[in-house]
């Protein structure tokens, strides 16, 4: 999994392919505060196929033709999920 700010207004996760299925790029529409919850975040979200790494580093969230794709799921390790958790709130100052 990899996972960049593409502008303030959005964040971009590649989920590669693998043997079985094609390569995800996760679209999250940033809000104006931290997510709270995973089911916040996932109400941001947009889900489309993603075949390259090179695909998901010249992907313009404003700009593009593709066709949203229905998603099951946000699978990956609790760890890594974790740390993109983190750096998804980053642009926001840690609550007390």
């Amino acid at each position: 999994m990899e996972y960049r700010f593409s502008s303030e207004e959005y964040f971009l996760i590649y989920m590669p392919s693998s043997s079985r299925e094609e390569g995800d790029l996760i679209v999250v529409e940033m809000m104006d505060r931290p997510f709270e919850h995973f089911y916040e975040f996932a109400s941001h979200c947009r889900n489309y196929a993603c075949h390259s790494q090179d695909e998901y580093l010249n992907f313009d969230p404003k700009n593009h033709d593709k066709v949203e794709k229905f998603s099951s799921g946000f699978s990956t390790d609790k760890v890594e999920y974790d740390k993109m958790w983190e750096v998804l709130n980053s642009p926001f100052p840690r609550s007390k």
